[in-house]
């Protein structure tokens, strides 16, 4: 088992009360989402992924693990390892304001919980629309070249 800590703000702190992994995932798995998403952070959240995150990225790390198949490790959409200040979660995170020295561990993953669907199908049709516009470059390339000869 990991013992990898960091304090409840997310800043390493040796004064400060440290998280264990086996703390933070039972904040994942008791965590309270609060009712209906807010459509203003939503949109916020589509921005960020589009605008930000997906151009500089080529593969999600855990996108491949299943929900419940995490067997200790973090990493997928649903359980992503909140503590690390790397990576394409703490970049969301940060542009959306979660990686404030004021937001709790328990505000992040409550947070994360609620709004992770959204970033997973952004990144999902992202995606699936620039592989389609490659394909159609692709086509019509194709199309082009044998009415040339």
């Amino acid at each position: 088992m990991s013992t990898n800590t960091t304090n409840v703000q997310g800043v390493s702190d040796q004064h400060v009360c440290a998280l264990t992994d086996d703390q933070l995932k039972t904040m994942f798995l008791t965590a309270d989402t609060g009712g209906l998403r807010d459509e203003g952070k939503i949109k916020q959240l589509k921005h960020v992924v589009r605008k930000m995150i997906f151009p500089g990225m080529k593969f999600v790390p855990g996108e491949g693990i299943e929900r419940g198949n995490h067997s200790g490790v973090f990493g997928s959409y649903e359980m992503p390892d909140l503590r690390m200040e790397k990576g394409f979660v703490h970049e969301i995170m940060k542009h959306v304001g979660m990686q404030n020295q004021d937001k709790t561990m328990e505000q992040k993953v409550a947070y994360w919980t609620k709004y992770h669907p959204i970033v997973k199908s952004c990144i999902q049709n992202e995606r699936s629309s620039r592989t389609s516009a490659m394909k159609d470059c692709m086509i019509q390339g194709k199309v082009i070249s044998e009415r040339l000869f």
